[in-house]
């Protein structure tokens, strides 16, 4: 344990600090790291969020709004590969509007720009 005490203090204690954690579990072989060329595409992967129990959202009607995911405990939701963007999207958006709207407020803003918003307007934007 001597040699692990930066895991054990700083980086463990940060999973029981976060609102949401995103692990990439692959769905294919990886046993052998000098066997694989590549590394699994987001199709082979399964992503797992994990929600803090007192900010969990409705993770019934979560799972309803992404294609092919399901629960797996009451905070945890798994989602297919190539549905985590729409997943972040899903997840994320509320709370980012959630806070432009209480920042808007404490700085006194009435109306805001007209502007593209949003992930897929900010990807789209820099093309």
């Amino acid at each position: 344990m001597r040699r692990m005490h930066d895991y054990v203090h700083y980086i463990t204690p940060q999973f029981a600090r976060t609102h949401i954690n995103i692990q990439m579990m692959a769905a294919v072989d990886t046993s052998g790291p000098f066997a694989i060329s590549e590394m699994p595409t987001e199709d082979e992967c399964f992503f797992v969020v994990s929600f803090k129990r007192d900010c969990a959202p409705d993770m019934n009607e979560l799972a309803k709004l992404i294609p092919k995911s399901f629960l797996s405990r009451p905070n945890t939701i798994v989602v297919p590969g190539g549905k985590l963007v729409h997943a972040i999207e899903v997840i994320l958006m509320p709370m980012v509007h959630d806070l432009v709207s209480v920042s808007r407020k404490i700085r006194g803003v009435k109306k805001p720009k007209k502007r593209k918003a949003g992930l897929r307007g900010a990807i789209m934007q820099s093309y």
